[in-house]
């Protein structure tokens, strides 16, 4: 029961071990592959911004020149400065088109805001337009000197949300930075874990099937010292001329020795699991039956004490009795009774002597009474 329970903790611990190990190798292969494609996202999200951030500045950069050329031509009147301005829109209008797709993979929010950055410029423009349009002059340099100063007001409100814009831009591409750094530690230390509790698991394997191999060598030999018992009981048994029979708690036949076969004339097969009360011990000598209740075998089993009967009959295969000598012991497991054991010695040649003996005395004793009485009474007086 010992054995078996140590194997079942072993085998426990063994599945324990082994679900370590498989969790680990788990881990092992899919946290890997989940990081990766985080870290992959935070790369390509990196990226982007580092596409994007110097285009923002590049972009006031235009709008200041562009305020410049107007001021310049306000100032001047030289035509020129309408034709250096229109190469500036054309160059902002470059950068805002690269810099819509390289935003196209950014969140939703990012277009939103260049869109809302976009209409404050045409705003600003609108203000402007009927003097820098070529072709369509409506103001003239003198006219648009009184409006130039909210010109430059919203030309400084467009430059302040394209700096609110990069700075956004350059927080976004901080974070998405910190937490690429942070992924790549988490990813090192999950799979240094990963490792060492595969490791562990290996090594806790290696443990447990130590352990159960000493188990399984130590329950191999337990089993070879019982076989051999076995055998050396057996070697016993059949070694023994008395005879033997084990009876369980219901007096059915456990086994019979190969003495107490020949003596009985039954095979241990033919008593195996009978009750051997009615086929060995159902009556006297005389032909009176027996109660079982007298059955040495109950009396034995119900007080746990060696029953010793030094005449006794047991009844053959054949019908024919013999007298026995009769020893019936109590068989026990640890404290829990299994039933009795009966050992009988055929007295069958000790009784003949026995009788023979007695016929002896009895003859020799008339002998001398014959002698007597004629040593006493002589012939002739």
């Amino acid at each position: 029961m010992k054995s078996a329970a140590a194997r079942q903790v072993g085998r426990s611990r063994w599945i324990v071990a082994l679900g370590v190990s498989f969790t680990a190798l788990v881990l092992l292969a899919l946290v890997p592959v989940f990081l990766e494609r985080q870290e992959d996202r935070l790369e390509r999200e990196i990226e982007t911004f580092s596409l994007a951030r110097p285009m923002l500045p590049e972009v006031a950069l235009v709008h200041s020149r562009e305020m410049m050329r107007i001021e310049q031509y306000v100032n001047s009147g030289d035509p020129s400065f309408v034709t250096s301005y229109q190469s500036d829109l054309r160059r902002e209008e470059d950068l805002l088109n690269d810099l819509r797709q390289v935003i196209r993979s950014m969140p939703a929010t990012y277009r939103s805001d260049l869109a809302q950055l976009e209409a404050r410029s045409s705003d600003w423009k609108v203000l402007h337009s009927p003097l820098m349009e070529p072709g369509v002059i409506a103001t003239t340099p003198q006219e648009f000197r009184e409006s130039i100063g909210d010109d430059r007001a919203r030309c400084e409100a467009l430059r302040t949300a394209f700096r609110a814009f990069e700075d956004r831009l350059i927080s976004d591409a901080t974070s998405a930075s910190f937490r690429l750094e942070r992924q790549r530690a988490l990813q090192f230390w999950i799979i240094v874990g990963a490792i060492g509790l595969a490791v562990a698991g290996a090594l806790a394997m290696v443990i447990v099937g130590v352990g159960l191999q000493d188990l399984a060598r130590s329950e191999t030999q337990r089993r070879l010292e019982t076989v051999a018992a076995r055998r050396e009981v057996r070697a016993i048994l059949r070694g023994t001329t008395d005879g033997l029979i084990g009876l369980n708690l219901d007096g059915c036949c456990t086994f019979l020795n190969e003495a107490g076969a020949r003596m009985l004339g039954y095979s241990p097969r033919d008593l195996r699991g009978k009750r051997v009360h009615g086929l060995i011990h159902h009556a006297n000598q005389d032909g009176s039956k027996h109660s079982e209740g007298g059955w040495p075998a109950k009396l034995s089993s119900g007080s746990e004490k060696t029953v010793r009967i030094l005449d006794e009959i047991l009844w053959r295969k054949d019908g024919s009795s013999f007298p026995v000598q009769l020893t019936v012991s109590p068989m026990t497991d640890g404290l829990e009774a299994r039933g009795v054991v009966l050992t009988f010695t055929d007295m069958t040649e000790i009784r003949a002597a026995e009788d023979a003996l007695r016929d002896a005395v009895q003859a020799r004793d008339e002998v001398m009474a014959v002698v007597s009485h004629d040593l006493r009474n002589p012939v002739g007086t």
